[in-house]
């Protein structure tokens, strides 16, 4: 049972990495933005679909790769916020995503069997960017 316990905790909060690269240019690389949705995490805009209604600047990219589960979610964008304060953004942009939802599973443990759900795979990548004057 203790197995079988130890196996759903870990199906459940799934394992997600991030990684942060710093954009590298001959010129900065400056965007006006036009407007769209936000997240606020921790102080910190999470742009989920369009820029920021602002003139900003590139900094770098931030890959987000593993599971997800119920128990990471905020997790992952805390790590997301983390890479912005570590790079002195402003701000992030989602800029691509591939998600592929969890997918229920049956499995025998000790005998009984159990319908779990297994965690599904994330992969996307965030522009961390500086708002300019």
């Amino acid at each position: 049972m203790k197995t079988a316990i130890v196996l759903a905790a870990c199906l459940l909060t799934g394992c997600v990495t991030t990684g942060y690269q710093a954009w590298e240019s001959r010129e900065a690389q400056i965007i006006e933005g036009r407007g769209g949705t936000k997240e606020m995490v921790d102080g910190y805009e999470l742009w989920t679909d369009g820029t920021p209604p602002h003139r900003f600047q590139v900094l770098g990219i931030v890959s987000v790769d593993g599971n997800i589960g119920y128990g990471n979610v905020g997790t992952t964008k805390s790590s997301i916020v983390n890479e912005i304060k570590k790079a002195g953004g402003s701000a992030a942009v989602l800029i691509g995503q591939d998600v592929r939802r969890p997918v229920p599973t049956i499995g025998m443990f000790g005998g009984s069997m159990m319908v779990m759900q297994t965690p599904g795979h994330t992969s996307a990548k965030w522009q961390v960017v500086k708002y300019l004057n």
